[in-house]
């Protein structure tokens, strides 16, 4: 079976200054791709560049074997990527089921199917009587950005998560990991997953990509890797055997 996702010799400039060189890697339907990386090593703007939110100066992207590479972030997500950003990735301004429907079918626009997600994901259905997502704390926000993303019965085929537990409590992140766990092996889709908590992402990753100042310096089975191969590869060192 050929690759979901396949990225091709990609590069990213910005400013003048290089900050993607030369990735290419491959993301296969049901796997979980675990990126890391020091701050600045470009993970986040490759989700972007495979998203369609930052533009690439050369190389190629496929889905399924389509080439996306000229194609808008709108066009790419309707083909089933779905992109979870390190900022909350949900609309503030809107209500829970609001949001709920923009991004998904599965609760079909009735309470009683928001309500049910809502106690699977831990959130409870009172987060349906906040008049605006922005009035929820960050944690219980993040919570139900996250839960779109992984737990919804729409035809997303491949899912690009950033930090999703970046800024969160430590109470929080007990709550949204489990979240995380049992949606990235739900659904059969492919995911490429950048989180800080090495260990969990050891844990529930079939492969490890590192990043190092822009190029992938590391890739590997997940579970022949252990936090210091990953520390070595992200600071630019040799892992050692």
């Amino acid at each position: 079976m050929g690759a979901l996702l396949s990225v091709q010799d990609c590069r990213v400039r910005r400013n003048g200054v290089s900050i993607l060189s030369d990735i290419a890697l491959e993301v296969r339907s049901g796997e979980v791709i675990g990126l890391v990386g020091a701050n600045g090593s470009g993970k986040s703007t490759l989700l972007r560049a495979i998203v369609g939110l930052t533009p690439i100066e050369s190389g190629k992207i496929f889905l399924d074997g389509r080439s996306v590479a000229n194609m808008a972030a709108h066009e790419r997500i309707r083909m089933g990527m779905r992109f979870l950003p390190q900022s909350l990735g949900v609309f503030p301004s809107l209500s829970v089921m609001e949001n709920l429907s923009l991004m998904d079918r599965w609760c079909a626009g009735t309470r009683e199917g928001a309500a049910a997600f809502l106690e699977r994901v831990g959130l409870g259905e009172s987060a349906l009587d906040f008049p605006r997502v922005g009035l929820l704390s960050g944690g219980q926000q993040r919570l139900l950005a996250t839960a779109m993303i992984l737990g919804g019965a729409d035809d997303s085929r491949l899912l690009l998560l950033d930090e999703p537990t970046a800024g969160l409590s430590r109470q929080w992140r007990q709550r949204l990991l489990p979240t995380v766990q049992a949606g990235l092996r739900s659904s059969g889709r492919g995911v490429l997953l950048v989180e800080q908590l090495r260990p969990w992402l050891l844990g529930v990753s079939d492969r490890i990509v590192a990043l190092y100042q822009g190029r992938i310096v590391l890739e590997e089975q997940a579970n022949a890797l252990t936090t210091d191969h990953v520390r070595r590869a992200i600071t630019g060192r040799e892992p050692q055997p």
